[in-house]
Protein backbone atom coordinates (compact mmCIF):
# COMPACT_ATOMS: atom_id res chain seq x y z
CA UNK A 1 0.00 0.00 0.00
CA UNK A 2 1.60 3.25 -1.11
CA UNK A 3 1.13 6.65 -2.68
CA UNK A 4 2.13 7.32 -6.30
CA UNK A 5 1.58 9.93 -8.98
CA UNK A 6 -1.47 8.88 -10.94
CA UNK A 7 -0.92 7.78 -14.52
CA UNK A 8 -3.25 7.11 -17.42
CA UNK A 9 -3.45 3.41 -16.49
CA UNK A 10 -4.79 4.39 -13.05
CA UNK A 11 -7.77 6.26 -14.49
CA UNK A 12 -10.35 3.44 -14.05
CA UNK A 13 -9.52 3.24 -10.32
CA UNK A 14 -9.74 7.01 -9.94
CA UNK A 15 -13.06 7.12 -11.76
CA UNK A 16 -14.48 4.35 -9.59
CA UNK A 17 -13.42 6.25 -6.46
CA UNK A 18 -14.67 9.64 -7.66
CA UNK A 19 -18.05 8.36 -8.87
CA UNK A 20 -19.01 6.78 -5.56
CA UNK A 21 -21.58 9.29 -4.26
CA UNK A 22 -20.33 11.79 -6.83
CA UNK A 23 -22.26 14.65 -5.24
CA UNK A 24 -19.61 14.63 -2.48
CA UNK A 25 -16.71 15.36 -4.83
CA UNK A 26 -17.84 17.08 -8.03
CA UNK A 27 -14.83 19.42 -7.93
CA UNK A 28 -12.63 16.30 -8.16
CA UNK A 29 -14.67 14.26 -10.65
CA UNK A 30 -15.13 17.25 -12.98
CA UNK A 31 -11.37 17.34 -13.52
CA UNK A 32 -11.47 13.77 -14.88
CA UNK A 33 -14.48 14.35 -17.11
CA UNK A 34 -14.04 14.93 -20.88
CA UNK A 35 -13.70 18.62 -21.67
CA UNK A 36 -15.75 18.34 -24.86
CA UNK A 37 -18.33 16.06 -26.44
CA UNK A 38 -16.83 12.91 -27.93
CA UNK A 39 -13.59 13.16 -25.92
CA UNK A 40 -12.45 10.56 -23.38
CA UNK A 41 -12.03 10.90 -19.64
CA UNK A 42 -8.50 11.64 -18.54
CA UNK A 43 -6.18 13.06 -15.91
CA UNK A 44 -5.86 16.85 -15.81
CA UNK A 45 -2.80 18.23 -17.66
CA UNK A 46 0.26 18.38 -15.41
CA UNK A 47 0.59 22.20 -15.54
CA UNK A 48 -3.03 22.43 -14.37
CA UNK A 49 -3.02 19.85 -11.55
CA UNK A 50 -1.16 16.92 -9.99
CA UNK A 51 -2.97 13.80 -8.77
CA UNK A 52 -1.65 11.36 -6.16
CA UNK A 53 -3.26 7.95 -5.74
CA UNK A 54 -3.16 5.52 -2.82
CA UNK A 55 -3.71 1.86 -3.66
CA UNK A 56 -4.49 -1.31 -1.72
CA UNK A 57 -4.04 -4.05 -4.29
CA UNK A 58 -6.12 -3.27 -7.39
CA UNK A 59 -8.32 -0.77 -5.53
CA UNK A 60 -7.78 2.95 -5.05
CA UNK A 61 -8.35 3.83 -1.40
CA UNK A 62 -7.63 7.58 -1.50
CA UNK A 63 -6.54 10.34 -3.85
CA UNK A 64 -5.30 13.92 -3.67
CA UNK A 65 -5.53 16.52 -6.42
CA UNK A 66 -3.50 19.74 -6.15
CA UNK A 67 -4.27 22.49 -8.64
CA UNK A 68 -1.72 24.98 -9.94
CA UNK A 69 -3.49 27.62 -7.82
CA UNK A 70 -2.82 25.72 -4.60
CA UNK A 71 -6.27 24.16 -4.04
CA UNK A 72 -6.01 20.66 -2.53
CA UNK A 73 -8.94 18.28 -3.08
CA UNK A 74 -8.75 15.17 -0.87
CA UNK A 75 -10.82 12.11 -1.83
CA UNK A 76 -11.69 9.14 0.37
CA UNK A 77 -14.36 6.50 -0.21
CA UNK A 78 -17.68 7.69 1.25
CA UNK A 79 -18.32 6.26 4.74
CA UNK A 80 -21.17 4.11 3.44
CA UNK A 81 -19.50 3.08 0.18
CA UNK A 82 -17.05 0.28 -0.76
CA UNK A 83 -13.94 0.69 1.35
CA UNK A 84 -15.46 3.54 3.31
CA UNK A 85 -15.22 1.81 6.67
CA UNK A 86 -11.52 1.01 6.29
CA UNK A 87 -9.02 3.18 8.13
CA UNK A 88 -7.88 6.10 6.00
CA UNK A 89 -4.27 5.82 4.81
CA UNK A 90 -1.55 8.01 6.23
CA UNK A 91 -1.32 11.37 4.49
CA UNK A 92 1.68 11.32 2.10
CA UNK A 93 4.91 13.22 2.52
CA UNK A 94 4.51 15.63 -0.40
CA UNK A 95 7.63 17.69 -0.96
CA UNK A 96 6.90 21.35 -1.58
CA UNK A 97 3.20 21.11 -0.70
CA UNK A 98 3.44 23.56 2.19
CA UNK A 99 4.91 26.22 -0.14
CA UNK A 100 2.20 25.93 -2.79
CA UNK A 101 -0.85 25.12 -0.64
CA UNK A 102 -3.56 27.78 -0.55
CA UNK A 103 -6.63 25.87 0.67
CA UNK A 104 -8.17 22.44 1.22
CA UNK A 105 -11.78 21.83 0.20
CA UNK A 106 -14.19 18.92 0.48
CA UNK A 107 -16.50 16.99 2.79
CA UNK A 108 -15.58 17.61 6.42
CA UNK A 109 -14.28 14.06 6.94
CA UNK A 110 -11.80 14.37 4.07
CA UNK A 111 -10.64 17.86 5.02
CA UNK A 112 -10.04 16.83 8.65
CA UNK A 113 -8.00 13.88 7.40
CA UNK A 114 -5.89 16.21 5.26
CA UNK A 115 -5.54 18.81 8.03
CA UNK A 116 -4.28 16.12 10.40
CA UNK A 117 -1.63 15.02 7.92
CA UNK A 118 -0.36 18.48 7.03
CA UNK A 119 2.53 19.99 8.94
CA UNK A 120 1.06 23.50 9.10
CA UNK A 121 -2.11 24.81 10.76
CA UNK A 122 -4.94 26.37 8.80
CA UNK A 123 -5.31 30.11 9.33
CA UNK A 124 -9.09 29.93 8.82
CA UNK A 125 -11.72 27.21 8.30
CA UNK A 126 -15.26 27.85 7.05
CA UNK A 127 -17.95 25.19 7.46
CA UNK A 128 -20.88 24.67 5.11
CA UNK A 129 -23.89 22.44 4.52
CA UNK A 130 -23.38 20.13 1.54
CA UNK A 131 -26.84 19.97 -0.07
CA UNK A 132 -28.07 17.67 -2.83
CA UNK A 133 -31.10 17.58 -5.13
CA UNK A 134 -31.96 14.64 -7.34
CA UNK A 135 -33.98 15.32 -10.47
CA UNK A 136 -36.98 13.33 -9.23
CA UNK A 137 -37.12 15.40 -6.01
CA UNK A 138 -37.02 18.81 -7.70
CA UNK A 139 -39.91 21.03 -6.64
CA UNK A 140 -40.49 23.83 -9.18
CA UNK A 141 -41.50 27.08 -7.53
CA UNK A 142 -44.70 27.37 -9.58
CA UNK A 143 -46.29 30.57 -10.80
CA UNK A 144 -44.64 33.72 -9.43
CA UNK A 145 -45.97 37.29 -9.33
CA UNK A 146 -45.06 39.18 -12.49
CA UNK A 147 -41.98 41.39 -12.34
CA UNK A 148 -42.21 43.84 -15.25
CA UNK A 149 -38.93 44.21 -17.10
CA UNK A 150 -37.41 40.96 -15.76
CA UNK A 151 -35.69 38.68 -18.27
CA UNK A 152 -33.87 35.41 -17.62
CA UNK A 153 -31.38 33.96 -20.08
CA UNK A 154 -28.26 31.81 -20.32
CA UNK A 155 -25.15 33.99 -20.38
CA UNK A 156 -22.09 33.51 -22.58
CA UNK A 157 -18.55 34.89 -22.87
CA UNK A 158 -19.85 38.02 -24.59
CA UNK A 159 -21.62 38.93 -21.32
CA UNK A 160 -18.43 39.06 -19.22
CA UNK A 161 -18.17 42.84 -18.92
CA UNK A 162 -21.88 43.27 -18.20
CA UNK A 163 -21.76 40.56 -15.53
CA UNK A 164 -18.54 41.82 -13.98
CA UNK A 165 -20.17 44.13 -11.34
CA UNK A 166 -22.31 41.21 -10.08
CA UNK A 167 -19.30 38.89 -9.95
CA UNK A 168 -17.20 41.54 -8.20
CA UNK A 169 -19.84 42.08 -5.51
CA UNK A 170 -20.33 38.31 -5.11
CA UNK A 171 -16.62 37.70 -4.57
CA UNK A 172 -16.30 40.56 -2.09
CA UNK A 173 -19.35 39.45 -0.09
CA UNK A 174 -19.15 35.66 -0.28
CA UNK A 175 -15.73 34.45 -1.40
CA UNK A 176 -12.79 36.57 -0.31
CA UNK A 177 -11.41 36.18 3.20
CA UNK A 178 -9.93 39.66 2.96
CA UNK A 179 -11.98 41.80 0.52
CA UNK A 180 -9.07 44.25 0.32
CA UNK A 181 -7.20 41.59 -1.71
CA UNK A 182 -9.75 41.76 -4.54
CA UNK A 183 -8.06 41.65 -7.96
CA UNK A 184 -10.27 43.14 -10.68
CA UNK A 185 -8.20 41.75 -13.55
CA UNK A 186 -8.21 38.20 -12.14
CA UNK A 187 -11.94 38.45 -11.42
CA UNK A 188 -12.73 39.35 -15.02
CA UNK A 189 -10.41 36.66 -16.42
CA UNK A 190 -11.96 33.97 -14.20
CA UNK A 191 -15.44 35.17 -15.14
CA UNK A 192 -14.64 34.81 -18.84
CA UNK A 193 -13.35 31.27 -18.21
CA UNK A 194 -16.51 30.42 -16.25
CA UNK A 195 -18.75 31.70 -19.04
CA UNK A 196 -16.89 29.49 -21.53
CA UNK A 197 -16.95 26.32 -19.44
CA UNK A 198 -19.98 26.50 -17.15
CA UNK A 199 -23.71 27.15 -17.28
CA UNK A 200 -24.63 30.62 -16.00
CA UNK A 201 -28.20 31.94 -15.80
CA UNK A 202 -28.51 35.72 -15.72
CA UNK A 203 -31.48 37.82 -14.61
CA UNK A 204 -31.79 41.30 -16.09
CA UNK A 205 -34.21 43.93 -14.88
CA UNK A 206 -34.85 46.55 -17.57
CA UNK A 207 -31.62 45.40 -19.20
CA UNK A 208 -29.54 45.69 -16.01
CA UNK A 209 -27.95 42.48 -14.57
CA UNK A 210 -29.38 41.98 -11.07
CA UNK A 211 -28.97 38.28 -10.26
CA UNK A 212 -27.07 35.20 -11.37
CA UNK A 213 -26.53 31.52 -10.62
CA UNK A 214 -24.39 28.93 -12.32
CA UNK A 215 -22.42 25.75 -12.13
CA UNK A 216 -18.85 25.79 -10.85
CA UNK A 217 -18.06 22.12 -11.54
CA UNK A 218 -19.68 19.73 -14.02
CA UNK A 219 -19.32 16.05 -13.16
CA UNK A 220 -20.41 12.88 -14.90
CA UNK A 221 -23.88 12.63 -13.38
CA UNK A 222 -23.92 15.63 -11.03
CA UNK A 223 -23.40 19.35 -11.54
CA UNK A 224 -22.30 21.53 -8.62
CA UNK A 225 -23.86 24.98 -8.28
CA UNK A 226 -22.15 28.15 -7.17
CA UNK A 227 -21.97 31.89 -7.63
CA UNK A 228 -25.60 32.41 -6.62
CA UNK A 229 -25.98 36.13 -6.01
CA UNK A 230 -28.56 38.93 -6.19
CA UNK A 231 -27.90 42.63 -5.83
CA UNK A 232 -28.72 43.76 -2.31
CA UNK A 233 -31.40 46.22 -3.41
CA UNK A 234 -33.24 43.54 -5.42
CA UNK A 235 -33.40 40.82 -2.77
CA UNK A 236 -36.70 39.57 -1.37
CA UNK A 237 -38.52 39.81 -4.72
CA UNK A 238 -38.23 36.14 -5.73
CA UNK A 239 -35.60 36.78 -8.40
CA UNK A 240 -33.11 34.25 -7.01
CA UNK A 241 -35.86 31.62 -6.92
CA UNK A 242 -36.57 32.19 -10.61
CA UNK A 243 -32.88 32.11 -11.52
CA UNK A 244 -32.28 28.90 -9.56
CA UNK A 245 -35.32 27.28 -11.17
CA UNK A 246 -34.08 28.13 -14.65
CA UNK A 247 -30.61 26.79 -13.81
CA UNK A 248 -31.92 23.52 -12.38
CA UNK A 249 -34.19 22.92 -15.36
CA UNK A 250 -31.19 23.45 -17.63
CA UNK A 251 -29.03 21.05 -15.58
CA UNK A 252 -31.69 18.35 -15.37
CA UNK A 253 -31.82 18.11 -19.15
CA UNK A 254 -28.44 16.36 -18.88
CA UNK A 255 -27.74 15.34 -15.29
CA UNK A 256 -29.50 13.28 -12.63
CA UNK A 257 -28.58 15.48 -9.67
CA UNK A 258 -27.24 18.83 -8.50
CA UNK A 259 -25.23 19.68 -5.41
CA UNK A 260 -24.02 22.83 -3.68
CA UNK A 261 -22.42 23.98 -0.45
CA UNK A 262 -23.76 26.92 1.52
CA UNK A 263 -22.56 28.67 4.68
CA UNK A 264 -24.43 27.32 7.67
CA UNK A 265 -25.38 30.78 8.94
CA UNK A 266 -26.90 31.85 5.59
CA UNK A 267 -30.51 31.18 6.57
CA UNK A 268 -32.21 32.81 3.54
CA UNK A 269 -30.10 30.81 1.08
CA UNK A 270 -30.64 27.53 2.95
CA UNK A 271 -34.41 28.19 2.99
CA UNK A 272 -34.38 28.90 -0.77
CA UNK A 273 -32.57 25.66 -1.53
CA UNK A 274 -34.84 23.62 0.73
CA UNK A 275 -37.87 25.10 -1.01
CA UNK A 276 -36.54 23.73 -4.31
CA UNK A 277 -36.04 20.27 -2.78
CA UNK A 278 -32.38 20.29 -1.73
CA UNK A 279 -31.44 18.27 1.37
CA UNK A 280 -28.43 18.67 3.67
CA UNK A 281 -26.52 15.40 3.48
CA UNK A 282 -23.06 16.18 4.87
CA UNK A 283 -20.87 18.86 6.39
CA UNK A 284 -18.41 20.55 4.06
CA UNK A 285 -15.33 22.66 4.80
CA UNK A 286 -12.81 24.97 3.16
CA UNK A 287 -9.61 25.49 5.16
CA UNK A 288 -7.33 28.35 4.16
CA UNK A 289 -3.58 28.29 4.70
CA UNK A 290 -2.69 31.62 3.13
CA UNK A 291 -4.59 34.65 1.80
Amino acid sequence: MSWKKAERADLPQLLALARQREWRCVHFSSRLRPSRAGAQSGLPPRPEATVLLHQAGPQATAALLLTSGGLLLPLLPPPDGPGGEAEAPRFPHWRGLSRSLHSVMGPLREVRWAEKGLSLPARLAIDYHLMVLERRDYRPAGEQPALPGLRLREAGPQDARGLYPLQRDYEREEVLIEPGHFDAQACLANLRKTLRRQIVILAELDGRPVSKAGTNARGFGVDQLGGVFTLEGERGRGIALRVMGALLERIFREKAAASLFVKKHNGPAVALYRRLGFRELEDFRISYFRA
